[in-house]
């Protein structure tokens, strides 16, 4: 059976979808089976972002918020992860996703608003006694905002070594339906993606 990861912040704009896709990329790239389970009903980001291209649509499906335990398990069948793209705010659905997830990431940008978002996104999970990693995302390159919010994170909960920067590749691989290892092969980007996965398959065995 998959592990099952759920992507999620209360606020939107802090790279939910984003991490998503390029996770799972960055994952398949490594070896793995992974299936991305789209259930923001309203905006189907990562459904939309896969049918842009060819080359993610055999993973990424869209799934119901009402019952979604049914469908998550079919895909928990043929998959070494699955991923969960899930709704700004933590919503029913949202919360319905983290309930059923092993992991919850929560990506964070520099902002405070964003900052205190996390914070009240962890009270919650907190409530239903789930594992979750805090990362540090779109940040802009070249500034040391990076490691300061890293550091930051750290101080509310684990928080991922791997810091994911704000670049003109990411936006582009979007554009074209690819995640951004497919897009532009040894970039920037793409080495943050997989650094992430890397961390991501190390912290898992401390979480399990």
């Amino acid at each position: 059976m998959a592990y099952t990861i759920a992507i999620t912040n209360q606020k939107g704009g802090v790279g939910k979808t984003t991490t998503c896709i390029n996770l799972a990329g960055a994952l398949l790239e490594a070896g793995y089976k992974v299936s991305v389970a789209d259930m923001n009903n309203e905006q189907r980001s990562a459904y939309k972002w896969a049918n842009r291209g060819d080359d993610l649509k055999s993973i990424v499906t869209t799934i119901s918020d009402k019952k979604p335990r049914a469908e998550l398990d079919k895909l928990k069948e043929q998959s070494n992860f699955v991923i969960i793209d899930t709704a700004p705010e933590l919503m029913t659905p949202a919360l319905k996703a983290a309930l059923i997830s092993d992991l919850i990431i929560i990506p964070c940008t520099p902002s405070p608003l964003d900052l205190e978002s996390a914070e009240d996104t962890i009270d919650l999970i907190e409530e239903a006694d789930k594992p979750f990693i805090l990362l540090a995302s779109c940040v802009r390159t070249g500034t040391t905002l990076g490691t300061q919010l890293r550091e930051t994170l750290k101080k509310i909960g684990d928080t991922f070594e791997t810091v994911i920067h704000q670049r003109v590749d990411i936006v582009e691989a979007a554009i074209t339906g690819q995640w951004v290892g497919a897009y532009r092969k040894d970039s920037k980007a793409h080495e943050e993606y997989n650094q992430l996965a890397k961390e991501l398959i190390n912290k898992i065995e401390v979480v399990k």
